[in-house]
């Protein structure tokens, strides 16, 4: 036989039938002599025979695929004595220990693929030929055994002897489903490399999914009281927390649960309240089946909105309603320098425990192998669990705001319209903002929110619709350096704040078809040019309060606070609107007595309102009072009937109440800088 049918035929069994065929009616052409086409077709026989009988086998074990159904989660604590505690910690080390082979045997494998001549050969397909990619990445899978039913192979083998004993089958399963995942990323290009779990970090959570056997949850009803939640774990029973009186629990404990997960979360320190020994508090995940509790106070709006969302704020944008620009998480307030100083402090602790990992000019040593491991004293744990007790609490603020921010804008509309953004690109640019306020996670949380009150959430792809660089007056797209914050074109659109502008776009634009055009946004943009300047000037006016605003608002100096003068505080125009605050002078001796919503006018107590406000007299404006003068004489003349005393009385009565008004306003306008 021809030793390039023989080779041919080999690659034949792991192609697809597509693929097939096409090697063979190449074959067809190339050797057309007698002998050649017996060994063709021979070979064309063995193959479909080979894919006829792997497609039976396969069709016999391929079960039907379960509907997708909506999922939420219910998190309950758990109460676990000394001895569950110690269980609990030896169960999942043992976890640990078997995700971690399963991770290392499961790198191996994908080391050999990539390794394998074939990978490139399959990376060189161009990407439009997408099935034969598919079919030559498909193949090789295979071969190294590199998919997720073959990691549960491999979790098989694996979970021998005393690791039998901690572990169910089912839980091992996804323990090496969860190092597939892991390993899929890097195989993907979405990730460098995998993180094995260190002893010092542990397995913070494992899950089942199933309910009827293994890890599960069930309730149990004593005495005609409300039932009793229970986590059953091999021998082990350990009572979940339940307040019944909360409707979020009480309707979560009411649906169909898919599986439950053990969560194992550190405390501040082993006094906290629920923690064990060694510090560790437990929860119960409930994976259940259906819609979340939605509350009555968050209400469902009808409009349309849109976002624009940065590193460190957000505008918000709807059809009809009122615009707005606010940085994301402004109450979000880190103590920077007590994180700074445990920081240092940990890094003192380190150094003193390890010496022999540092030179004589204090620089840490490359670590090689067999290179001593890093001691950990007591000090250093406890310092490094109040560092971990602030960043919870900044996470759990962080997670309240979003919350908060995400119900006020499905309160205005529930159809979102946003453009798709690489928040991992920005946290190489942004590092600092976005690991502040994670807009990420927002996003996310957005999704969730309203999907679940039957809304939709649209992200529009940026390098179409270039909604920042677009102008809807004269239809062009003009580059625009980030520094540049605000939107101002020769066609007569502007000037706008970049950001709400974008917004704006966004709330007018078809999902189905993301390309902006001038038509779309003609009408619209007669009523929300108002609406963007009454939002930036709110923004303004926050800033000149105190309010630290990020640069990317456009707001010049936002923050800035003048420096204190040493001498006397000046005179100055100070009054109360209905939406700020305004701040009281330090030298003054009695604050005044304040209502909210009334606006009142201050002054220095050492001087009268008037005084301060007549004591620059300009000659030349005496002209207009002459003028009126004049024009009020030629009046009283041209009557044929001089005016009576009732009469004169009014008249000079309507015009001190006139100047009064005049003199009120022009007080306004020069405190807003108008």
């Amino acid at each position: 036989m021809n030793p390039s049918i023989s080779s041919v035929r080999e690659v034949e069994v792991e192609c697809s039938d597509q693929a097939l065929w096409e090697s063979h009616s190449s074959l067809l052409i190339h050797y057309y002599d007698a002998a050649s086409l017996v060994t063709f077709f021979f070979s064309l026989y063995l193959s479909l025979s080979h894919c006829a009988t792997r497609g039976k086998k396969h069709a016999k074990e391929r079960k039907p695929s379960r509907a997708k159904t909506p999922t939420f989660l219910l998190e309950l604590p758990l109460v676990a004595d000394a001895g569950q505690a110690a269980r609990l910690g030896g169960h999942l080390e043992v976890g640990r220990q078997f995700y971690n082979a399963v991770l290392s045997a499961g790198q191996r494998r994908l080391r050999r693929m990539r390794a394998d001549p074939a990978w490139q050969a399959a990376r060189a397909i161009p990407r439009t030929h997408k099935q034969e990619r598919r079919a030559a990445f498909s193949a090789l899978r295979e071969r190294y055994g590199f998919s997720e039913y073959a990691f549960h192979e491999l979790a098989k083998g694996l979970r021998v002897s005393w690791l039998a004993e901690h572990l169910d089958a089912v839980l091992a399963q996804t323990l090496a489903s969860r190092a597939y995942r892991a390993l899929n990323r890097v195989c993907l290009g979405k990730a460098r490399r995998v993180r094995f779990k260190s002893k010092s970090r542990g397995l913070s959570s494992i899950e089942n999914k199933r309910t009827d056997t293994g890890m599960r949850f069930v309730l149990q009803t004593q005495d005609q009281e409300c039932p009793q939640g229970y986590l059953l774990w091999h021998d082990d029973q350990l009572r979940a927390l339940i307040d019944w009186d909360d409707p979020v629990v009480a309707h979560g404990l009411a649906q169909p649960i898919k599986y439950a997960r053990l969560v194992r979360r550190r405390a501040s320190s082993p006094r906290a309240q629920g923690a064990d020994r060694q510090g560790e508090r437990y929860f119960v995940q409930l994976v259940l089946k259906g819609l979340p509790h939605h509350k009555p106070k968050h209400t469902v709006g009808t409009d349309t909105v849109g976002l624009d969302l940065g590193p460190s704020s957000i505008a918000i944008v709807p059809r009809e309603a009122e615009a707005r620009l606010e940085p994301l998480c402004a109450e979000l307030r880190p103590d920077a320098r007590a994180i700074r100083r445990l920081q240092r402090k940990m890094e003192r602790q380190r150094r003193a425990a390890n010496p022999e990992h540092y030179d004589e000019k204090g620089r840490a040593k490359k670590r090689g192998k067999g290179a001593p491991r890093w001691k950990q004293s007591r000090g250093y744990q406890a310092t490094r669990r109040r560092k971990a007790t602030r960043e919870r609490r900044l996470a759990a603020h962080r997670k309240s705001l979003h919350g908060q921010l995400v119900y006020q804008i499905v309160a205005v509309g529930h159809t979102i319209v946003t453009e798709k953004i690489s928040y991992k690109g920005w946290q190489k640019r942004y590092g600092r903002s976005v690991g502040l306020r994670a807009p990420g996670m927002f996003i996310d949380h957005l999704k969730r929110t309203v999907a679940s009150t039957g809304g939709t959430l649209h992200e529009v792809p940026t390098r179409s619709t270039k909604l920042s660089q677009y102008c809807h007056g004269c239809g062009q797209i003009v580059n625009k350096p980030l520094r540049q914050r605000w939107h101002q074109c020769a066609c007569g659109i502007g000037p706008v704040q970049r950001d709400l502008y974008a917004a704006f776009l966004a709330a007018y634009l078809d999902p189905a078809d993301p390309i902006p055009s001038c038509a779309r946004y003609v009408v619209p943009w007669e009523g929300a040019e108002a609406r963007l300047r009454a939002a930036h000037e709110r923004v303004t006016q926050r800033a000149k309060e105190g309010q630290v605003m990020p640069r990317s608002m456009g707001i010049p100096r936002a923050g800035a606070r003048l420096p204190e003068s040493r001498s006397e505080a000046t005179q100055e125009l100070l009054f109360l609107s209905r939406r700020g605050k305004v701040e009281a002078w330090k030298h003054r001796s009695e604050p005044p007595s304040l209502s909210w919503g009334s606006l009142q006018v201050l002054t220095k107590p050492a001087d009268a309102q008037l005084q301060v406000s007549v004591r620059k007299v300009q000659i030349w404006s005496a002209t207009d009072i002459l003028l009126g003068l004049g024009v009020l004489v030629y009046a009283v003349a041209q009557l044929q009937e001089g005016p009576g005393l009732l009469q004169a009385l009014l008249f000079v009565a309507l015009l001190i109440m006139g100047g009064l008004m005049i003199y009120s306003f022009w007080l306004i306008m020069t405190r807003n800088g108008l």
